[in-house]
């Protein structure tokens, strides 16, 4: 964990960053950057700025994490938060955990979204052939910041952000991906 003056200077530094960014996204690597307190702190900056909250995070460090607009773990950290095994059952509790939208992505089987006004979605994912999985996760969140940033809605930023992870798995290592492959994975001819 970061010694508190350490936390105190890296705080100092988000602030203008977040006041000038369109959308958040917290994502925890489980290294100490993100304890209960700083994870609060950043979401008060972020809110502050009236920004919107996206947080992707072990499972093991959820509690720091409440009060994001969104969360987007995937199916394994995800059972391993409620102790479930059902994905609507998954959904429901941590809805009611997060008070959150939740997007829960299951790799092959696309994503489960979960919205705050209690509807339920499952977008299936598009058949790729899978070279690597490294930073789908990573990939998708950003995928679904851009479209939520862009006041696209939550259905159709899960289907940005699938065909986002698509592009990706398809090459060696964590890779990204540029707006051309990005609108050839949505079938799209223009740039909108």
């Amino acid at each position: 964990p970061h010694h508190p003056e350490a936390e105190k200077e890296l705080l100092k530094k988000l602030e203008p960053i977040f006041a000038k960014s369109d959308i958040v996204i917290l994502s925890d690597y489980g290294k100490g950057v993100f304890s209960k307190q700083s994870a609060a702190a950043m979401i008060a900056i972020a809110k502050r700025h009236k920004k919107k909250v996206l947080a992707d995070f072990k499972p093991q460090n959820k509690e720091a994490f409440i009060g994001v607009d969104l969360v987007s773990p995937n199916l394994k950290e995800a059972k391993e938060m409620t102790g479930l095994e059902n994905i609507e059952e998954i959904g429901s509790e941590l809805l009611k955990y997060f008070s959150s939208d939740v997007f829960v992505t299951r790799g092959g089987d696309g994503i489960s979204v979960f919205g705050r006004d209690r509807r339920l979605q499952h977008i299936p994912a598009r058949k790729v052939s899978v070279f690597d999985i490294s930073g789908a996760g990573d990939t998708a969140i950003a995928a679904t910041a851009l479209a939520l940033a862009s006041g696209l809605d939550l259905e159709t930023a899960a289907h940005l952000a699938n065909a986002a992870g698509a592009v990706v798995v398809q090459k060696p290592g964590t890779a990204t991906l540029v707006s051309e492959e990005l609108l050839s994975a949505l079938h799209l001819d223009t740039h909108v």
